[in-house]
């Protein structure tokens, strides 16, 4: 899977979280979702790993983690949802820290479109200081002790 179609993934995202869907934009959506359409992963190990993170505004982090946490929640229930996971980072207290391991490109593609994905994206934009930093990774899983 190529960087420019992940980086298109990462950024519909990041602009749903930041709240900056504009119109006009369409030509980009249409061609992050061709881009998109084309995606495979080969080999039963692969896997998509995402890594997200955002800082909460001063006096949120209570409703940011409840909201986050409950977005964890449903998001396991999801087809190909491997892990999702949320956390308070140890170094910055103000921080929430996204690990998320997904069957296939298109089982995150479908996570994104969930309704509720989408809201809680909006919601905790509210609530960030900064626009969330995410990372999409293609990657296979090594036998351990290589």
């Amino acid at each position: 899977m190529n960087s420019v179609a992940f980086g298109v993934v990462a950024t519909e995202m990041t602009e749903v979280i930041r709240g900056a869907k504009v119109q006009g934009q369409t030509t980009r959506r249409d061609s992050a979702r061709a881009i998109r359409s084309e995606l495979k992963l080969k080999g039963e190990d692969a896997m998509i790993i995402v890594l997200g993170s955002f800082v909460v505004q001063g006096g949120s982090m209570d409703q940011a983690l409840a909201l986050s946490q409950q977005h964890v929640r449903r998001s396991r229930t999801e087809p190909g949802c491997i892990e999702h996971n949320v956390s308070i980072d140890a170094e910055r207290p103000d921080r929430l820290v996204f690990v998320e391991r997904w069957e296939s490109a298109q089982a995150l593609q479908a996570h994104f479109a969930v309704p509720e994905s989408r809201a809680f994206a909006r919601e905790i934009g509210r609530l960030a200081v900064a626009p969330p930093s995410i990372e999409i990774f293609d990657a296979s899983a090594l036998p351990a002790g290589r």
